[in-house]
């Protein structure tokens, strides 16, 4: 498969709707992210946060692509490069939290998570899950992330 649509959003028909698509063949996390957010997730996201609601990312790429189409005080839907690196003291705009993999620390992605939670309880949380046994990265097990934490 060529792209790969890491967001969705449920249709009335059950089907799912595409609101992100990101080309993993053009995509490293270190590299320049290329996206394309279309109008229907900039109208989700501002629906959920109008209504008082949290826009939680499944997985550290949506962060990326999310955060990096806020353009002149707003989400935009484009088609877009992000640089944008993520981590301790970057203030989210438009992601309230992620659903991730387990990241450890030194790793790109465990920075990205500190914007969200405070390195302490991140360190806790990942000597918690080594101690259970929790697989981690990508590898099955995973962790809400909620900003505040």
């Amino acid at each position: 498969m060529s792209a790969l649509a890491v967001a969705a959003w449920p249709a009335e028909d059950h089907s799912a709707t595409r609101l992100l698509h990101v080309d993993p063949a053009r995509n490293a996390f270190h590299d320049g992210l290329v996206s394309d957010l279309t109008p229907l997730a900039v109208a989700a996201v501002e629906r959920a946060r109008g209504a008082g609601g949290r826009v939680v990312a499944v997985g550290t790429t949506v962060v990326r692509a999310l955060e990096g189409a806020w353009r002149d005080g707003g989400l935009r839907a484009l088609v877009a490069t992000t640089d944008l690196r993520i981590g301790p003291g970057f203030e989210p705009r438009v992601v309230s939290g992620l659903l991730t993999g387990l990241h450890e620390p030194g790793e790109s992605h465990f920075e990205l998570l500190q914007a969200f939670a405070a390195r302490a309880l991140l360190e806790a949380a990942v000597a918690h899950a080594a101690a259970a046994g929790y697989r981690g990265h990508e590898f099955g097990d995973a962790s809400l992330v909620l900003a505040g934490g």
